[in-house]
């Protein structure tokens, strides 16, 4: 322990000696730290994101796709979507919803917000219960809706008494019936009712699915299962569902997922970066190395053997590493929070 002391205290005045470049050395860790410890955390919490919903993890989400047309990540239809409600061993708490873009009036102002019209098993998939109020029910029509946390606060000032208050919406008059908590579903606004679903044609691909996996069946199980009923489906219905396969997709890889390439595209670039500024660094303190010839040939001629000289260097390198990132952590505190300004992923 007193050699390493000694060795913290010989390091510390050798880099003294050195302000400038040491200076330069601890700037360039700290930005290259930061900066991957910022992107990192952004990624990590796209495909780990805290989700409200209870065991999130058996929450999917279906969609469609049709390789023959070169078409992915469409939504599906409301027959096809009750068929597969009727037939799946694998899913239950089915729901099915639509996005819906309104205008909603209060009083003499009018604004643009976007909701979903969905049925009342939506809720009852995501096995989340109304902050106000409560959610949508069976019995309910389309005069009833229910306010997303976030247009609460920003179109009636988080009023309590919003719960049975009529607004405009789309020309007509709806009636709040609740209010749900923050982070649930944070691409809509409202919810309110997508009544009946027959009448809709096979090959109006206009609905999202969210279902439950059943107690004991795995993604894999949903997944072969699902592409078995979309062949029978294609079979049954060959005008309309020729080469179309339905797949589920975990609820927790759809959160964030446009967003996803581009930040992996960015968490690469900024190692990249690291490793370009780690390879400045070990340039400049070999070129340092250089001019300390003498310095080591007079600690040789002392008595210091060669590895006492490499454990010294090595100390000072590892003064250099640990105050340029902890100047880099600090740093990324204060990006992290940055970054969670940047619509989508406040929520995460």
């Amino acid at each position: 322990m007193e050699m390493l002391l000694q060795d913290l205290r010989y390091a510390s005045r050798a880099l003294l000696k050195a302000p400038g470049l040491s200076i330069v050395i601890i700037i360039s860790i700290a930005l290259g730290v930061a900066a991957n410890a910022t992107v990192f955390s952004v990624v990590q919490a796209i495909e780990f994101p805290r989700l409200l919903y209870p065991d999130p993890s058996r929450i999917v989400f279906l969609e469609a796709k049709n390789d023959a047309r070169h078409l992915a990540g469409m939504p599906i239809s409301a027959p096809d979507a009750m068929d597969i409600a009727a037939r799946s061993r694998t899913l239950e708490q089915a729901g099915l919803t639509a996005d819906q873009t309104s205008i909603l009036r209060i009083g003499t102002t009018a604004r643009r917000v976007n909701g979903r019209r969905v049925t009342p098993a939506f809720f009852a998939t995501m096995g989340v219960r109304a902050e106000l109020g409560r959610a949508l029910t069976p019995g309910d029509d389309q005069a009833a809706v229910v306010l997303g946390d976030r247009l609460w606060h920003s179109a009636f000032a988080a009023d309590p008494e919003v719960v049975g208050r009529g607004v405009g919406l789309d020309g007509g008059v709806v009636t709040v019936v609740g209010v749900m908590p923050p982070r649930f579903d944070s691409d809509a606004d409202f919810w309110t009712t997508l009544g009946s679903t027959t009448g809709f044609a096979r090959d109006d691909r206009q609905f999202n699915m969210f279902a439950r996996l059943v107690a004991g069946a795995s993604m894999r199980d949903a997944t072969r299962e699902l592409a078995d009923i979309s062949g029978r489906l294609a079979a049954e219905h060959s005008g309309t569902n020729r080469d179309w396969v339905t797949l589920p997709i975990a609820l927790t890889h759809l959160h964030g997922r446009d967003a996803r390439t581009t930040f992996l595209l960015l968490q690469a670039a900024v190692a990249i970066v690291l490793l370009i500024a780690c390879a400045n660094i070990a340039n400049l303190l070999l070129a340092r190395g250089t001019r300390r010839q003498q310095e080591m040939a007079v600690r040789l001629s002392l008595g210091a053997t060669r590895g006492r000289l490499m454990v010294s260097l090595l100390v000072e390198s590892l003064l250099l590493a640990v105050t340029g990132g902890g100047a880099g952590l600090w740093l990324s505190m204060w990006g992290i929070r940055l970054t969670r300004l940047l619509p989508g992923i406040a929520d995460c």
